[in-house]
């Protein structure tokens, strides 16, 4: 089955919650936004500043866990709760 889709071209679609390669970060954004984000760490550290912290997490969480952006925004409610 594998072998079947290796050499086909994929139909152009407008359907835009399908996922594809122009909807992910390449490489070198994925470094650009590491970079930037450690940076802002930096400075909420030096500075006191929460924001800046939470939002080096989101951003390191979201890209270790393979999170969406909608599940990254879905997090902001989320309540653990005991079972």
């Amino acid at each position: 089955m594998k072998s079947e889709l290796i050499g086909k071209k994929r139909k152009k679609t407008n359907r835009p919650w399908e996922i594809n390669e122009s909807k992910c970060l390449s490489k070198n954004e994925v470094k650009k936004l590491i970079a930037f984000c450690s940076k802002l760490k930096s400075f909420g550290l030096q500075n006191k500043k929460f924001s800046p912290i939470r939002n080096w997490f989101m951003i390191e969480l979201g890209l270790n866990a393979g999170l969406r952006v909608q599940e990254m925004a879905d997090l902001n409610g989320a309540r653990l709760t005991s079972m």
